[in-house]
């Protein structure tokens, strides 16, 4: 059974120490450049499993914690996004 995106964040948080914030911090350059609004209650709502992300706040979760989309998904592969800028 693949787990959730929940699961996967609150994983990759607890392994390099980040809170919340942490996560927002990292994410802000990338979704400004990207145009896409990733807020306190977005990521809220992932990391507690009461919302996924949609493609658009995947990509910018996964740029800013450097990991594949499809790790972050929830899928058992190499959580290293090889594809990151």
């Amino acid at each position: 059974m693949r787990k959730t995106t929940s699961d996967r964040l609150k994983e990759i948080m607890e392994l390099k120490g980040l809170k919340q914030v942490d996560i927002l911090e990292k994410a802000k350059p990338i979704s400004e450049k990207l145009g896409v609004r990733l807020g306190k209650n977005d990521l809220s709502q992932y990391v507690s499993g009461k919302v996924e992300p949609g493609q658009d706040k995947l990509t910018v979760l996964s740029r800013a914690l450097g990991v594949s989309e499809v790790w972050l998904m929830g899928y058992d592969i190499d959580t290293e996004n090889k594809k990151q800028e």
